[in-house]
């Protein structure tokens, strides 16, 4: 069905708004220019949208018009959410809000945290997702996501490509799938860190190119055998923001990239202008890469929302006008959204198995009430093959007989098969018979007789293998080998350099080897420590790992309960807003103070609801901080066994190497060093002791858990941003 993109205008909390000369009235938006000296000129503007929000919030910027648009996604629509506006505007804090702050996130960790709730809430639905980030710094094409380790690293250029319905794509681009709401945000993160970014006179924080975050959805229903499968994506597109070069006096770098801007965005808006204009044919979207990547969001099959941020200030005004221009002209360019339906190809082959299998069982009782049971139509077996082959044979051999009775195609194939093969395995013996008779015919070794050539008597007369034939009737000597006979070239003794090595049986191990010529090589501290752990060490190694498995289950036992903790934190959450609503209903309906002390069946239904939330979420976190304190427990196990292994190892290599112990082995291994013990896998993991980062990390889950649970995903995504260093592009 039709519809033109949806339009929203956002105003940019400002001390300094110009209230005079800019009039928001609902939908509506009117700017006044002061007198200019030109009597002709337009001083007066006014116009429409479908929202007009000044001064909102991140939530009510999300919840009115951002949240409809990832909704119809997860029903089966492309969607896209773009961000226009000058430098400073307020563009990239819509799209992606603060990082420091989870009540200011923009639009994509919203929606991101949307759709993964969705698949948790609906589990009906098998869905997997992907996400892609792609910036277009100079007009040209850089993943985002590039800085990701990567299985095969390709040196491939981006370039955009159409497929047969023309859609656009980037060839070469990254496509990462996620399982989670935190992964998703770990790529957008990663993304975001890689973003060309300038500090510039109107913004500390420019960004510089046009981004485009895009989530990749398949779902396709669990208990639905149709295998219809909905494939769909979500287009997040922070532009990059237009400016005056006069105005601003650019200079540099800055002013190159901001050419770049002001020329990509030049030929948007010749798109925009293109398809709002009725009967014109061509629309020029290969101008530039913003406008080919756009094209299924602008006059495609996607639903779409402009957010034009804007400046209200005066000295911003004839920026603003433009910016406003362009929103009015974009909600004039028409959109066909269709849903994105396929067939899933594994569950349609199941599907026709099922249905063969259906037909085999109703044609196999067909036959069997025709008294034709004997038919088959599943492929012949080995032994049938036989046979139906030896059938064949007898029925050629035999001068008359009886003919062979056809009863089904699948014998009629098979018999033609096996023609097939017989036909072959004959011309070939005959081919080989022919060869035989043009090259001197009815010699000794193929048909016997005496002679056989030159060839057959040095043969008879060499020594072999064993007594010639003295028949002469086979052409070649038969027999056993005679007691003193052996092959010409046998075994090689052993080589003299293996020396009294070679003798040392499996189980001495010993601190030296013999190589080549009593070569002496003294065990490493690796080789040494691994055969320690098996020997001398075995019940202190044994003591480690037992240690580090229950340290290891305590943790999975403390995470369980701390995701049942968040759970009931959402229950209670849940029911607190419906005992507050109810509340409100009984006090607004009540006619005195007694009537409103009153409440009915529903909400002493919600009020035990509350007491159950509450008694889970106490019961969780008393294990939860059981589970912590049996990690501090194991912890403390495990270092001590660690302690004590590599102390005893080191005098015992001491000892057995004639090498000096390492000072300090003897107070619990404090003072080995990295060269001293070799490195043990298991040993170095991080997380095995509960350090002060780690306790605190303890103390601020369940801060955060206790405060607002829903941005768990938000805090961890972020705090794996910032461990990581910015890596230049």
């Amino acid at each position: 069905m039709p519809s033109s993109v949806k339009v929203c205008i956002r105003t940019r909390p400002t001390a300094n708004f110009a209230q005079d000369q800019i009039v928001v009235d609902g939908n509506q938006l009117a700017v006044k220019m002061p007198k200019s000296d030109n009597p002709n000129a337009q001083d007066s503007w006014s116009w429409k949208y479908d929202a007009v929000l000044h001064n909102a919030s991140q939530d009510t910027v999300y919840n009115e018009q951002a949240s409809p648009i990832v909704q119809s996604v997860l029903r089966g629509y492309n969607g896209t959410i773009m961000c226009y506006g000058q430098t400073g505007a307020g563009k990239t804090f819509t799209q992606v809000g603060s990082l420091e702050s989870y009540q200011n996130r923009g639009i994509t960790p919203r929606a991101i945290g949307e759709i993964f709730h969705y698949i948790s809430d609906h589990p009906q639905f098998e869905a997997t997702v992907a996400v892609t980030y792609v910036e277009i710094h100079n007009d040209t094409l850089v993943d985002l996501l590039s800085t990701l380790p990567a299985e095969v690293q390709t040196d491939e250029s981006l370039h955009i490509v159409e497929d047969r319905k023309g859609e656009t794509s980037v060839k070469g681009l990254r496509s990462v799938p996620v399982a989670s709401e935190q992964e998703a945000l770990s790529m957008l993160f990663e993304g975001m860190n890689n973003r060309q970014v300038a500090n510039h006179q109107l913004n500390r924080n420019s960004t510089r190119g046009h981004a485009i975050f895009t989530i990749h959805t398949r779902i396709r229903s669990r208990v639905d055998s149709s295998g219809v499968v909905t494939k769909c994506k979500l287009n997040l597109v922070d532009l990059a923001g237009s400016e005056r070069l006069k105005k601003t006096d650019t200079m540099g770098d800055l002013r190159a990239e901001s050419m770049y801007i002001n020329k990509s965005l030049s030929y948007l808006e010749q798109v925009v202008v293109a398809l709002a204009a009725k009967g014109r044919s061509h629309t020029p979207y290969r101008q530039s890469k913003l406008t080919h990547l756009l094209k299924d969001s602008l006059g495609g099959n996607c639903k779409t929302l402009l957010v034009a941020n804007v400046y209200g200030e005066t000295t911003h005004l004839e920026e603003t006008i433009s910016t406003l221009q362009f929103a009015a002209r974009v909600r004039l360019v028409p959109n066909e959204a269709t849903i994105n339906q396929d067939y899933d190809a594994e569950q349609l082959l199941k599907r026709y198995a099922i249905e063969i299998q259906d037909l085999k069982r109703e044609l196999a009782m067909h036959d069997s009430l025709a008294s034709r049971s004997r038919v088959a139509y599943e492929p012949y077996s080995d032994s049938q093959r036989s046979d139906l082959m030896a059938q064949l044979q007898s029925f050629l051999d035999a001068e008359g007989g009886d003919e062979m009775q056809i009863e089904s195609v699948r014998q009629m194939r098979e018999l033609l098969s096996a023609m097939k093969s017989l036909y072959t395995k004959q011309g070939k013996e005959l081919e080989h018979t022919k060869a035989i008779l043009a090259t001197g015919g009815g010699g000794a070794g193929y048909l016997g007789g005496e002679g056989g050539g030159e060839g057959g008597g040095e043969a008879a007369d060499a020594e072999g293998v064993g007594e010639a034939d003295a028949s002469g009737t086979r052409g070649i000597a038969v027999g056993a080998a005679p007691d003193g006979a052996r092959p010409s070239g046998g075994l090689m003794e052993p080589p003299s350099s293996l020396g009294a090595g070679a003798d040392m049986g499996d189980g001495e191990l010993g601190a030296t080897a013999v190589l080549g010529d009593s070569e002496d090589r003294t065990l490493g501290r690796d080789e040494a420590f691994a055969q320690y752990k098996t020997s001398e060490g075995l019940a202190t190694n044994e003591r480690l790992v037992k240690a580090k498995k229950e340290l290891r289950k305590a943790k999975a036992e403390r995470s369980r309960n701390a995701s049942i903790v968040n759970e009931a934190k959402k229950g209670i959450d849940r029911v607190k807003l419906r005992l507050n609503a109810k509340k409100v209903e009984r006090e607004a309906a009540a006619m005195s103070p007694e009537d409103a002390e009153i409440i009915d069946e529903e909400e002493y239904a919600f009020i035990q609801e509350s007491k159950e939330a509450k008694r889970a979420y106490k019961d969780a976190h008393g294990a939860m901080t059981q589970a912590t304190r049996d990690c501090e427990t194991f912890a403390a196990d495990a270092e001590s066994a660690r302690s004590e292994l590599l102390s005893t190892f080191n005098e015992w290599y001491a000892m057995n190497f004639n090498e000096p112990a390492i000072e300090g082995s003897t107070t619990g291994g404090a003072a080995l060093t990295r060269s001293a013990v070799p490195t043990e896998p298991e040993a170095a993991a991080p997380g095995d002791v509960m350090d002060d980062d780690e306790q605190f990390e303890m103390l601020q889950l369940a801060r955060v858990m206790a405060e607002a649970p829903d941005s768990l995903a938000f805090v961890n995504a972020r705090k794996s941003m910032r461990a990581k260093p910015k890596i230049k592009m």
